[in-house]
């Protein structure tokens, strides 16, 4: 609503202030981390629409004089009245309908208790109407978000030219542009990044999503290299750990209870084998190889833990991506080996990632070079190209 609103008074602003203006927005085995679920000024606008679209788009969507003249006329009261009412000439009132000019911003609440209608209704706003559109449409994008994720960007920027402002294609346009950055290394819209979050950490009221944003923001910023801001919004966030399902988990009973738990589960025990993962990277970094072939060990002991070896492919993991996470982990392990001189444990492990990434995936025999794109991306980055497939 406040969003909805804060439109409504920009474009009424728009149009007294600049009237002379002429009128006329884990399949393929790269590694997808939990913690991603899913103006002011012209010049803060986050997404490039010229004040036409953003004008036209208010006067289509809201059509106020139109509004205004159907419920004068079940007040059943003349142009006259409601003029004098609103201390406007009649005159006035006759542009609004005609939709040649628009009412002050601040006659709107007196319109709103003129005629006893609510803000919503005096701008015949259907919010549930436009949240099933947009569902309808990012329903329909989905499918693109991992195979073809610039079909889905340009498909939310289309989105935005129907509802600018909109706080949850804000969000999923976000989204795509920081999984083009961690998955493909697109580095073209980190400045827009970093505009986009501010704007929905600052208007957002749900506290999920600005969570969300601010770990996008820092992954804008750091590739951008402003490493003390990035940490400075990391340290926003909160400490714990699930926001809903340890809660469900513990409020609720029965069904709903062990569905909770479940969810909750499988939240935790993927943060605990990223965990591990992640300390082992960090011993890498400052060579303490010792200690990340314990951290990575810890980290298969707790993966493997969960995994159903009577099933085959993929339904031997809880769900998709843990494959990945499982021969990542040898992987490392092997690298940390072979720094050491350990030439037979390298080997070992290696010989076992190969064999997870061959046997993780169905289809792996007829697509060994999609699946094997990361495999050896990080090999070459470990700087173990004699493993490369």
């Amino acid at each position: 609503m406040l969003c909805f609103l804060f439109l409504v008074s920009y474009f009424l602003l728009s149009m007294r202030n600049q009237c002379n203006r002429r009128l006329c927005p884990d399949k393929n085995g790269s590694i997808v981390y939990p913690w991603k679920i899913w103006y002011t000024a012209d010049s803060e606008w986050p997404v490039t629409y010229p004040e036409e679209k953003k004008v036209l788009y208010i006067m289509r969507e809201i059509n106020i004089g139109g509004r205004i003249r159907e419920l004068r006329y079940k007040k059943g009261v003349t142009q006259e009245t409601l003029a004098q009412a609103m201390s406007v000439t009649a005159q006035a009132v006759s542009k609004w309908e005609m939709g040649t000019s628009y009412p002050d911003f601040t006659l709107l609440p007196a319109l709103a208790a003129y005629f006893e209608v609510s803000m919503d209704t005096l701008f015949d706003y259907d919010v549930h109407e436009v949240k099933e559109k947009i569902e309808t449409v990012l329903q329909e994008a989905r499918q693109y978000f991992f195979e073809d994720t610039g079909r889905y960007i340009e498909t939310v920027k289309q989105a935005l030219q129907t509802w600018p402002d909109n706080e949850t294609l804000l969000t999923c346009l976000l989204d795509a542009y920081e999984y083009d950055l961690r998955d493909k290394g697109n580095t073209v819209h980190l400045e827009e990044m970093v505009v986009l979050a501010d704007k929905i950490i600052q208007e957002s009221r749900d506290f999920v999503r600005v969570c969300n944003v601010k770990d996008d923001k820092a992954a804008a910023l750091l590739k951008l290299g402003r490493y003390e801001e990035a940490k400075a919004v990391l340290e926003t966030l909160p400490s714990d750990v699930e926001l809903r399902y340890d809660s469900m988990a513990f409020r609720l009973s029965g069904k709903d209870r062990r569905d909770a738990a479940i969810w909750a589960r499988c939240g935790h025990l993927q943060n605990l084998f990223i965990a591990c993962d992640l300390e082992g990277k960090g011993e890498m970094e400052i060579e303490r190889y010792e200690e990340a072939i314990i951290a990575f060990t810890r980290g298969i002991t707790v993966l493997e833990a969960f995994i159903f070896p009577e099933r085959e492919f993929e339904d031997k993991y809880m769900w998709a991506g843990m494959q990945t996470f499982h021969w990542s982990l040898h992987m490392y392990r092997a690298a940390c080996h072979k720094a050491l001189g350990r030439t037979a444990e390298c080997t070992a492990d290696m010989e076992e990632a190969y064999e997870i990434i061959r046997t993780g995936w169905h289809d792996f025999a007829e697509n060994p070079l999609y699946y094997l794109e990361y495999y050896n991306r990080y090999l070459a980055e470990l700087g173990m190209e004699e493993y490369i497939q």
